[in-house]
């Protein structure tokens, strides 16, 4: 987004302060390592409780979908998501012609470049669309082929009705859905909003009073915070 905002008009930034999605506009480039993540949840991060334990496993910290939604600055509570919904959108035919398999991560972009130019209504409404689904494909979302499941697009189409979704719900599900996955032994790479995890895990271990240092004491508490001070850095 830091070479397409240049290129925004005051209606394109006006429309995004009505989005749901708006404030992850100004969000700092964060870059993170999957497999500091991996070891993250394979060291401290219990399935059956959905709990990180810290401090040689003497403090419990449970990864409560309410605390990730209010930190994330998405909606909990809402229409739920609907997961079978997969009929094509005008959306998708007026700027990808239709073609589900030209909506991947790089040509997203790209359409928002295009976009971000265009100050008729409807291009500054399609604009909004692609931003969303950007935000989705490439941290709220992420998938290794970098296309977004069909179902997303249909929950875009009415912009007056984003914010009545339970979007960090659907974010938090699906990230669970592949941790625990990945625990069990699905494969090496694991999909979902990584991201936000690693930056639960930062504000939750700052609320226990520690500081976010790393020590030589050799505990789990010390490697998950040489963990998340490597691998979420902030430029």
């Amino acid at each position: 987004m830091d070479i397409i905002k240049p290129m925004m008009t005051a209606r394109h930034y006006a429309a995004l302060e009505e989005n749901p999605f708006g404030h992850f506009l100004n969000m700092p480039k964060i870059y993170h390592s999957f497999l500091n993540v991996s070891a993250l949840l394979k060291k401290t991060y219990n399935v059956e409780t959905r709990t990180f334990w810290f401090g040689g496993k003497t403090i419990p910290v449970v990864f409560d979908p309410r605390e990730f939604c209010i930190m994330m600055g998405l909606q909990f509570k809402g229409i739920p998501i609907d997961k079978n919904l997969k009929i094509e959108t005008p959306f998708i035919r007026r700027v990808f012609g239709g073609k589900l398999t030209q909506v991947k991560r790089h040509q997203i972009a790209e359409k928002l470049e295009e976009y971000a130019v265009r100050t008729d209504q409807q291009s500054i409404e399609d604009f909004c669309r692609l931003y969303i689904i950007f935000a989705c494909n490439t941290f709220l979302l992420p998938k290794g082929n970098f296309q977004l499941p069909r179902y997303v697009y249909p929950h875009v189409e009415k912009l007056e009705r984003v914010g009545d979704f339970a979007w960090g719900k659907l974010v938090y599900d699906v990230l669970i859905e592949n941790i625990e996955a990945h625990l069990a032994g699905a494969g090496g790479y694991f999909d979902g909003c990584t991201i936000g995890l690693l930056a639960w895990v930062s504000e939750r271990i700052t609320s226990l009073g520690f500081a976010r240092t790393h020590t030589r004491q050799g505990n789990n508490f010390d490697l998950c915070i040489f963990i998340v001070l490597f691998a979420y850095v902030i430029n």
